[in-house]
């Protein structure tokens, strides 16, 4: 039971890093500056490293919340990806 749990919290903060550093390394080319969208991604930046410090460190030891925190990191991660780190494409839904 301890070791899925350590599981869990390991995939999280793993998943919380990559969206970290997908967002920061987003390229705006000649996309328009959108001041709230870059807020949002600043807001979802500062999160994602809190809280895959927070994971490392302290981490979760009740079951249910520590696989539905996984859970919700790596599907946060894999959109972030797909969307190449940007945030307007999460937030409109755009995405398939």
């Amino acid at each position: 039971m301890q070791m899925l749990i350590a599981i869990s919290n390991l995939c999280a903060a793993i998943a919380c890093l990559v969206v970290a550093i997908r967002l920061l390394t987003f390229r705006r080319r000649n996309r328009r500056y959108r001041p709230l969208v870059s807020f949002i991604a600043w807001l979802l930046i500062n999160i994602c490293l809190v809280g895959s410090v927070w994971l490392f460190v302290v981490g979760i030891s009740y079951l249910p919340l520590a696989v539905g925190i996984a859970l919700l990191s790596v599907y946060l991660a894999v959109r972030s990806v797909i969307a190449k780190g940007n945030v307007a494409l999460l937030l409109e839904g755009a995405l398939p």
